[in-house]
């Protein structure tokens, strides 16, 4: 079983409201289960915590993750 490292960091409100949309909408696009869904918000989650904030980009990031 894959033990996963914690992802450290803090958001503003501002922030994650992005960052829940994002989840959210990419969840709903592709009729993520709750596996899925978590791993779509690890992904959004690390790129934010790189810095990335554009929606799209998030969005981008959180597909490309799925199918590396």
């Amino acid at each position: 079983m894959e033990t996963r490292q914690p992802i450290l960091g803090a958001f503003d409100p501002d922030t994650i409201a992005i960052l829940l949309k994002v989840l959210d909408d990419v969840s709903a696009s592709l009729n993520a289960n709750e596996t899925i869904r978590q791993r779509l918000a690890r992904l959004i989650l690390v790129a934010a915590k790189d810095g990335e904030r554009d929606p799209a980009e998030l969005r981008e990031r959180a597909l490309g993750g799925l199918t590396a």
